[in-house]
């Protein structure tokens, strides 16, 4: 497995563990706020219900205290004389289902309603406890359940004392538990699936609604053995009066949450809880969800590692290809410049001998037709010999072996001499006067340059026409123009495009060439223009030949 694929997969086990690791974190997160949450909704909820029985508790006492008040006033109790005063007490108290007035010896005298559920002789222990113990006011008592009715019922009683303070009776008011339920319903307590109890301090139960569980009984059975509410009696409330927990475990052994508060005015407390299942299921369902985006995630890198596994195999076959490729180029470089230099060793040698020979025929047989056949050969030996020279130079380049060996020389005299050279060829050059000037260059390479640019020069636009060549030398160029005869140097103008290497016009066969001989001495053309025709070129390059090969 290559360095790079193994990478990939790293990379992407590293991004597969950082989402899983995410996602963790995440839930875990959201798992303990979701407690958290619970907890505090369950202690507001629990705060404002103890404020509510407080409130209704409160108000049974002053409907008392006002009963209490009328039935002092009365030397005797009858039912004629007690009920319009017990009902006045309650008239305006709808959850007070009745009121009840008992005499000194524990029966009762009167009610506000006869029809509805009295407590017997032996559901009577609040008369014993006002009767025995006088200082003791508002009573709360565990629920009782009518015999006429079936309800179940809270009471509350208070002490009644004549004029000198002697126990005269007890009144007493049966609570509809009703008020409690009316109030929960209106708590939020429905979505958590939770529950709330009013329970006495020593643990018995006054009511409960469960919100999981609407349609069940509000209140408990009722009776001695019902102490739902011992758990929080002995674990929480010994310690401290308010108080919340994110593990209770209920009678029925459930998990919950749990938030209890207890009244200042009253023996009561209320305690709101909320199944940790049902906050779980909650969780459970974001979990689920997070879990399938995290699977996706996963799917889409091990998409993107499968797709960058495929394209890095790509690259490298294609840079395999590429290298075999440039392989071969470079193996069919060498063979060309194998072949070239020994193609151009080959035809040098016949070269010479026949441009030496055409000399000597033209020395010979000055002015006959014989020299004049003799020039036509000597010039195509000449061009041949160009082109040969082409061939070794572009060889040279290919293979890397082409270096600029720079020497001091004299540059007016290399123009004039290639001037010649190839007027004798391509028509003759008027050459300006040209300053004595000293360039450090390659001699054979920049012989090579002026040689193209005349030769391509007198072929192109000048062909045929009489040209001339101005010499310029600047602080760091060296300029050669040549243009037709008879144009003005302040005539000539440079055309814009055809500045650059690219301004080189050579032709099909030795162009390759010349272009790369001139990038060596770092020079480059451009066309002249005067009217917007084409009458010849300028060559530019440095006075001292640059370093690279």
């Amino acid at each position: 497995m290559r360095t790079g694929e193994r990478r990939q997969i790293h990379l992407g086990f590293a991004a597969i563990l950082t989402v899983l690791g995410l996602l963790a974190f995440d839930l875990h997160h959201d798992r303990e706020a979701r407690f958290a949450a619970a907890e505090t909704r369950a202690s507001a909820l629990a705060s404002g219900l103890v404020e509510h029985a407080d409130r209704t508790f409160e108000t049974i006492d002053l409907s008392l205290e006002l009963a209490l008040d009328a039935l002092a006033a009365s030397p005797q109790w009858t039912m004629d004389t007690s009920r319009p005063a017990l009902a006045h007490a309650i008239e305006k108290l709808p959850h007070i289902r009745n009121l009840v007035l008992l005499g000194p010896d524990g029966v009762v005298v009167s009610d506000t309603s006869s029809s509805l559920d009295r407590p017997s002789l032996a559901e009577r222990p609040y008369f014993t406890a006002h009767r025995d113990q006088p200082s003791l006011g508002l009573l709360l008592g565990a629920p009782l359940q009518g015999a006429k009715t079936g309800n179940v019922w809270i009471h509350a009683s208070r002490r009644v004392v004549d004029r000198a303070n002697k126990f005269r009776g007890v009144v007493l008011a049966t609570v509809d538990p009703e008020f409690f339920r009316a109030f929960v319903q209106r708590m939020s307590l429905r979505e958590d699936r939770g529950s709330a109890a009013l329970l006495l301090r020593n643990g018995d139960m006054l009511a409960r609604f469960a919100a999981d569980a609407p349609a069940a009984p509000a209140l408990p059975v009722p009776g001695a053995a019902n102490r739902a509410g011992n758990p929080l009696m002995t674990e929480f409330l010994p310690d401290d009066a308010n108080g919340s927990t994110q593990h209770f475990v209920a009678s029925d052994a459930s998990d919950r949450v749990m938030a209890y508060r207890s009244s200042e005015s009253f023996p009561i407390v209320v305690c709101i809880t909320i199944p940790r299942a049902a906050i779980s299921a909650g969780w459970r369902q974001h979990a689920v969800f997070a879990g399938a985006v995290a699977l996706g995630a996963i799917l889409l890198i091990a998409f993107s590692m499968r797709s960058a596994h495929r394209r890095v195999r790509a690259l490298e076959l294609a840079a395999a290809n590429a290298q075999m490729a440039a392989e071969h180029a470079e193996s069919a470089v060498r063979t060309r410049a194998r072949f070239l230099a020994r193609v151009s060793h080959e035809l040098r040698t016949p070269l010479h001998a026949i441009l030496g020979f055409a000399d000597l025929i033209r020395d010979e047989a000055p002015g006959t037709a014989l020299a004049d056949h003799a020039g036509q050969i000597h010039r195509a030996g000449i061009a041949l010999h160009s082109l040969v020279e082409d061939l070794i130079d572009l060889g040279r380049i290919d293979a890397g072996q082409a270096r600029i060996e720079p020497a001091p020389m004299r540059l007016d005299e290399l123009v004039r001499r290639v001037a010649a050279d190839v007027g004798e060829a391509h028509g003759a050059v008027e050459v300006s006067e040209l300053p004595a000037t000293v360039v450090t260059h390659d001699r054979r390479l920049l012989s090579r340059v002026l040689r193209r640019f005349f030769e391509e020069t007198r072929t192109g636009a000048l062909a045929g026409s009489p040209a001339r060549l101005s010499f310029a030398v600047g602080a760091e160029m060296i300029e050669l123009s040549l243009a037709r005869g008879g144009i003005a140097d302040d005539e000539l103008r440079t055309r814009p495009e055809m500045s650059g290497v690219d301004a080189v016009a050579p032709d099909a066969s030795t162009g390759s060439s010349a272009l790369r001989l001139l990038e060596l001495v770092g020079g480059h053309t451009v066309g002249l223009e005067v009217g917007g025709a084409m009458v010849g070129r300028r060559l530019r390059f440095p006075l001292h030949a640059p370093r690279a090969a």
